[in-house]
């Protein structure tokens, strides 16, 4: 179920033109090996781009099917239910949508769907990963009917067991020859009572079953004496026993709840408390009892209010999200990383240039962009094969993050291109410095895993903020101009950038 969703909540890795394309087929095979409905949309027609196998599966249709398709063929919902979803999202700060999605049988599911943007192939499609929430809805529905119901009955045979004890009272005020018929009527009486309590009992067994089927804990929270009391999933989700979680006050609760995220989940809960929402939907981290966090989402509302109109009784479930919130994490730094190296790939690179621009601007200060190629390193691959070429890729790494501090940022743009941030550089002297420390570190030999020995040089391309630019790819490209000229040269060499050298 949610991030908010089912998290999970989502991230999508874009792949780039730059990167290396072995590094496809790996993203690929992460993309379709993930258990939750993945699918990607292009935002201005709908039309889906493409499905990954559990989206294959979960609406019956090849992939073949869902390619001429348009999310507006699956969403049952209207387009000003679609809108009026979306507002409600938005006012109850929600990052995900509730749709009813038809599947190939003409089958209708609930589901939460979770969007981002994202740059594929110089293309911004959406990314949407769907959780089939059918099931929950049905569990909390059946939830408050049986709750409902079971309140009734209880009322219902208080209100018989006053009633008939009153005749018994009547019936032996009469006469005393009336006594077998009391005792009688107060055996049939007995009789339904235990009937009564044998369906009641029944009842709470069936309710306790579909709680269990939903995989969540429940709890309820008597606000007029500050008392959470919670089941035995609860407990487990917490990493606690179930007597540390009985007669547990709001102030307990909350020593469970990670710090960074007691606020949020204090600011919802109020808005609810105060019925400027109607449900509680947050997700927040607890400390479980070995100190380690774990991602949850708790779900609720105030189902007794007083007289006065304030809260009295409110009841909800708690759900374990570690495992989709794990997929996301995977999945932004699949989007912001190299696979290969583990640096930052392009994106971020371009992201944290221009904060650093940002910064230089209001200090009046300068940035570096170093941009380095690898020379010979395709005769190493046609040499040693492309696994030599990949370790020597991953050794470049660590030997370029040692060249700089730790404020700066090392990227790999490109098969063979690394590139270097750096910031408040105001000589030349330190500069300098770096590149021949960069020069010489690439260098050195590599020690292969068969053993073999190889070794390469690097050319330097550099251009500098304010003189030769004042955008991220402004400074990028022209880093790239410089890198070409430098590249002339045989032997390896660093060339500036500078006006008109393109």
């Amino acid at each position: 179920m949610m991030i908010r969703l089912l998290l999970a909540v989502l991230v999508f890795w874009s792949s780039q033109a730059a990167i290396a394309a072995k590094n496809e087929p790996f993203f690929w095979e992460v993309f379709q090996q993930q258990s939750a409905v993945m699918m990607l949309i292009d935002p201005d027609s709908g039309r889906i781009i493409n499905a990954n196998s559990a989206a294959q599966r979960f609406y019956g249709y090849s992939l073949t099917e869902m390619l001429q398709m348009r999310i507006q063929d699956i969403n049952a919902l209207s387009s000003q239910q679609v809108t009026d979803e979306m507002n409600l999202a938005a006012q109850q700060n929600r990052d995900y949508f509730i749709f009813r999605h038809r599947t190939k049988e003409n089958g209708i599911r609930t589901v939460e769907v979770n969007s981002s943007p994202y740059t594929f192939s110089d293309r911004t499609l959406l990314l949407s990963i769907v959780t089939d929430i059918s099931v929950t809805r049905d569990m909390q529905d059946s939830l408050w009917h049986y709750q409902d119901r079971l309140e009734g009955v209880v009322d219902e045979q208080a209100g018989q067991i006053k009633s008939y004890s009153q005749q018994i009272v009547i019936l032996l005020s009469i006469a005393v020859a009336m006594l077998m018929v009391a005792v009688a009527i107060l055996s049939w009486s007995r009789a339904t009572h235990k009937k009564n309590a044998q369906l009641l009992s029944n009842e709470q067994q069936r309710l306790a079953e579909i709680i269990q089927g939903t995989n969540v804990g429940t709890w309820q929270w008597d606000l007029m004496q500050d008392n959470l009391s919670c089941d035995q999933r609860w407990a487990d989700i917490c990493g606690l026993s179930r007597e540390q979680c009985q007669h547990t006050t709001r102030s307990q609760w909350f020593e469970l709840i990670h710090p960074d995220d007691a606020s949020d989940v204090q600011r919802q809960l109020e808005a609810v408390l105060k019925k400027q929402k109607d449900y509680l939907v947050v997700e927040y981290r607890i400390l479980r009892s070995d100190g380690s966090p774990s991602w949850v989402i708790s779900r609720g509302k105030v189902v007794e209010w007083s007289d006065e109109d304030k809260p009295m009784r409110m009841a909800g479930h708690l759900e374990d999200i570690n495992a989709r919130k794990e997929s996301e994490r995977q999945m932004h730094h699949l989007a912001q990383f190299d696979i290969l190296t583990d640096l930052p790939n392009r994106n971020l690179f371009l992201d944290r240039c221009k904060l650093a621009l940002s910064f230089a601007k209001r200090k009046e200060s300068t940035i570096a962009i170093v941009c380095i190629g690898l020379s010979n390193f395709r005769l190493v691959n046609d040499i040693y094969g492309h696994d030599a070429g990949d370790e020597i890729l991953k050794d470049v790494a660590p030997r370029l993050t040692s060249c700089v501090r730790d404020v700066d940022t090392v990227a790999r743009i490109g098969g063979d291109k690394f590139v270097l941030l750096l910031t408040g550089i105001s000589q030349q002297e330190p500069l300098t410095r770096i590149i021949d420390d960069v020069r010489h570190r690439i260098s050195k030999p590599y020690l292969l895993s068969t053993g073999q020995y190889a070794s390469i040089t690097c050319n330097i391309g550099i251009a500098q903020y304010p003189s030769d630019g004042s955008t991220p790819e402004a400074l990028l490209s022209r880093s790239e101009e410089a890198l070409l000229k430098a590249k002339q040269d045989p032997l390896g060499s660093a060339v500036f950038y500078a006006c008109g050298l393109s």
